[in-house]
């Protein structure tokens, strides 16, 4: 489970409000869970579905692919 906070860090270059709807969207498309803790200050964490763990494999593809070219120049 990440917080959004955790999450903001470990994605450099987007801005908290394109995460927040980015992580909105994922929720309602049923890829991630949104889990909020009665605490003070309120903790949220997000968590990757079973049916988002339905595409892991297509990530990890695409992930070797993003490797194998990011160096490629125009």
């Amino acid at each position: 489970m990440s917080s959004n906070y955790e999450l903001h860090r470990k994605i450099s270059g987007t801005s908290q409000k394109v995460l927040s709807e980015a992580l909105k969207e994922l929720v309602t498309d049923s890829l991630v869970e949104r889990t909020v803790y009665p605490e003070i200050p309120p903790k949220v964490c997000y968590k990757t579905t079973e049916y988002g763990m339905t595409l892991s494999l297509i990530f990890e593809v695409l992930h070797e692919w993003v490797k194998e070219h990011n160096n490629r120049s125009n």
